[in-house]
């Protein structure tokens, strides 16, 4: 069959099988590297069975051996079979055109049927050749191949309708007008075009399909490539929003990244404010979720891969925002006060160098006034923690409302505030921000507070070329506490108050030295008996020796009282008075302090000292002032202390505010008159005073002692009002263990205390230790 003029199509249909057989290789090696895609294994299996047709085909033509058209024919047949067969799959593979599985079955079957008659009949053929040479085919051959040919055309058909992509429609679509028209050429033409056509009407359309595949892969590709690039985008996007600054906000870098790879005309990616549309086709739950506004301009919509790539942006300034918000959550929390929302120390420090750095460069000044409320823990104590905690929020609130626009109002701790004025150039300036700032907390009212009840003391300080924030605070912090001092509310820290600082500083660090070195000394001053002057007690008196100058209590005890040393040298004092009363024979009277009342190791304290001194031979004194405050506690106290075989004193009595029902409910032995009273004797108001003092003390039952006793006079007039026991310098001034011991206890003795001179007023104010 065939000849030299058909030499051409032989060649032709070799070409055609090569070409086969190569897209059948690429399409099996991409379906071998990504398995997912499964219409590729149909396309490179549907051109793989192109191969043996074109060959076969190609042979028949090329009339080798005319003893094989049986075997060609029965290959390019059984080629036929199976191209019609995989169509199915390889055109729903292309084109997602839904083809049931039983349809693709039933063609299968229908060509095994045809190749059984085939082979085992004369219907489909005759197994000879025709007198023109032509295979000679059986009755049945045009009825059992027209079916399934249309049955293609028709998937094929439906396929190119629903594709949206326009080149696939057209290819489609072209395939089937060529392979409709080569099958129908070969009915209507004889011989050997018949012959040719009949062997490759399908072969336009599985080459077409064979270019639609490729198209698709190299979509694919191409996809891969933008979804690599775009994966790459958002890593880039993500360490970029890790070094974000404010000059390049991540909103601005991720809209310029979707702009990029969308193909977007322009995108506007902001913070998202109120109930704002997002554009169509962007995923805008996500945007507002994240607190975000996406608009994409666009001709397109977005495609799924488009938008799971702006989903992943969005997520990442998501994240980068959070980031941001929980960074600057944690900054405020670390610069602010949680419970006023005011600055807190660390931000003050800040604010204060950086206002006392303009204050040099401009020539100014930099004010500074530390505010602290007044009986603040009586109205927590008496109201409860959440009524403390309100009433600091509202006095936060009331100073920022009153304080000037360039202030700023901190909170130093507890119930202290500070206010830093910067560009102050008069002191008045500073006073009105202040008596402004006091009106506006004695104006506060709330729940259980009444207006006026709630004060503030504020100590102002105002800065100098020498001036550090530390020292700012601290000159403020010691004006304000003048101020409570005072009772005046607003006091301006000078020259006289940095001086008294600086004192208080000094004796601060050479009392912490003083008790370790044994600089802290005790002497004795004698009590006696009023009408027979005979040496009945001595009382103990501290004092510090700080070099060669011996310092009485008035200079110097106040401080230790306030810095809280007083506790400790008042331990020394009481272990050393009962060291030294085995020598000294006689009770001996040792001051005691508040601070130490209000030590839980005080009873302690005194039972180990007890065991150095004779029994009953220890007398504690204490003032009004040291019990007032807590008149239970102190009660407790004493009443233990008393069941040691301890006698207590009231010292001073007269000077505290104490009321009679409160003094007769302390454990109480002696009384002492203060010697403020004592001074007035020679005055009818005086000698009054004395006398109820007297009496009250004989009605209680309590041994009554005058301190201060200076003349005989005082001493003759005391003896007349029935006090038992006096004390002073008329018998005796203070003097060191060695000196008293030396005296007769018959005859009361003036003497000179070393370094004390002549210092009643000083004496007189003695330690409360």
């Amino acid at each position: 069959m065939g000849g030299d003029r058909w030499q051409v199509a032989v060649a032709l249909q070799y070409v055609l099988a090569g070409f086969a057989l190569q897209l059948a290789l690429l399409f099996l090696l991409w379906w071998q590297r990504r398995r997912a895609d499964r219409h590729v294994l149909w396309l490179g299996l549907w051109c793989l069975s192109l191969v043996p047709l074109l060959i076969s085909s190609a042979v028949l033509f090329d009339g080798v051996d005319a003893h094989a058209d049986g075997e060609l024919l029965l290959v390019r047949t059984v080629s036929l079979s199976v191209i019609a067969t995989l169509a199915l799959p390889a055109v729903h593979g292309v084109s997602r055109l839904p083809v049931p599985r039983r349809l693709t079955w039933a063609v299968a079957a229908y060509y095994c049927v045809r190749l059984a008659l085939w082979v085992g009949t004369d219907l489909v053929y005759a197994h000879r050749r025709g007198p023109d040479g032509m295979p000679d085919y059986g009755p049945l051959v045009a009825v059992l191949g027209v079916p399934p040919a249309l049955l293609v055309a028709v998937v094929v058909y439906q396929a190119a309708r629903r594709t949206d992509d326009r080149f696939q429609r057209l290819t489609l679509m072209v395939g089937i007008l060529v392979a409709a028209a080569c099958n129908v050429a070969s009915w209507v033409l004889t011989g050997e075009w018949s012959e040719l056509l009949s062997s490759l009407w399908c072969v336009p359309l599985v080459l077409l399909l064979g270019l639609i595949g490729l198209h698709r892969v190299a979509a694919t590709q191409a996809a891969e490539d933008r979804l690599l690039g775009r994966q790459a985008a958002v890593v880039a996007l993500g360490r970029s929003a890790l070094v974000n600054d404010a000059d390049a906000p991540v909103e601005t870098e991720a809209a310029g990244v979707l702009r990029e790879h969308l193909g977007a005309e322009s995108v506007a990616l902001r913070r998202y404010a109120g109930d704002e549309p997002a554009a169509d086709g962007v995923p805008g739950s996500r945007a507002r979720r994240s607190g975000l506004h996406l608009q994409i301009d666009r001709e397109t919509p977005l495609d799924d891969g488009e938008r799971e790539f702006v989903d992943s942006v969005l997520q990442v300034v998501s994240a980068s925002l959070d980031r941001e918000a929980a960074e600057e959550e944690l900054r405020r929390s670390a610069l602010h006060d949680h419970l006023t929302g005011l600055p807190n120390r660390t931000l003050l420090q800040d604010r204060l160098e950086r206002g006392l750095a303009r204050a040099a460069r401009g020539g100014g000044q930099l004010g500074v006034l530390f505010c602290d409320l007044d009986d603040f823990k009586h109205i927590n104590d008496s109201h409860g923690h959440a009524a403390g905690d309100e009433l600091l929020r509202a006095v936060a609130g009331h100073l920022t409302a009153m304080a000037r626009s360039t202030d700023s109002v901190a909170r130093f701790g507890g119930d202290e505030f500070v206010v830093v004025c910067e560009s102050v150039t008069r002191l008045e300036d500073l006073l009105d921000v202040a008596h402004r700032l006091a009106d506006a907390v004695r104006g506060i009212e709330l729940p259980g507070v009444r207006a006026g009840q709630v004060s503030v003391s504020i100590g102002i300080a105002s800065s100098d070329p020498q001036s550090t924030p530390t020292t700012l605070l601290r000159d403020a912090d010691t004006a304000m506490y003048r101020a409570k001092e005072r009772g005046t509310g607003v006091e301006v820290f000078s020259e006289a108050l940095r001086s008294r600082l600086l004192r208080r500083t000094d004796v601060e660090s050479g009392l912490a030295r003083a008790v370790e070195a044994g600089e802290i000394v005790t002497h004795y001053q004698p009590v006696f008996e009023a009408e027979t002057l005979r040496l009945s007690s001595v009382e103990a008196l501290v004092r510090w020796r700080r070099g060669n100058v011996l310092l009485l209590p008035g200079e110097w005890i106040a401080i230790a009282e306030a810095s809280g040393q007083i506790v400790g040298i008042g331990e020394q004092v009481l272990r050393t008075a009962c060291c030294d009363q085995r020598e000294l024979g006689v009770p001996v009277a040792v001051n005691v302090s508040a601070r130490q009342l209000a030590v839980p190791s005080f009873l302690a304290g005194v039972e180990r000292a007890l065991a150095e001194c004779r029994p009953g031979a220890l007398v504690l004194e204490i003032t009004e002032s040291a019990v007032i405050d807590d008149v239970d506690h102190a009660r407790g106290v004493l009443s233990q202390v008393r069941s040691m075989g301890v006698r207590v004193a009231m010292d001073d009595f007269g000077t505290g505010y104490s009321s009679l029902s409160a003094l007769s409910r302390l454990p109480i032995d002696i009384l002492k008159i203060d010697q403020a009273f004592v001074r007035r004797l020679h005055e009818e108001e005086g000698r009054a005073v004395v006398s109820t003092i007297v009496g009250l003390g004989g009605a209680l039952g309590h041994d009554v002692v005058a301190e201060g006793v200076e003349t005989p006079e005082q001493l003759d007039v005391l003896r007349e009002l029935g006090c038992g026991y006096v004390q002073g310098f008329l018998t005796g001034r203070p003097v060191a263990l060695e000196q008293l011991t030396g005296r007769s206890a018959h005859e009361p003795q003036g003497g000179t205390e070393p370094g004390a001179g002549s210092d009643v007023s000083s004496e007189q104010a003695r330690n409360s230790a």
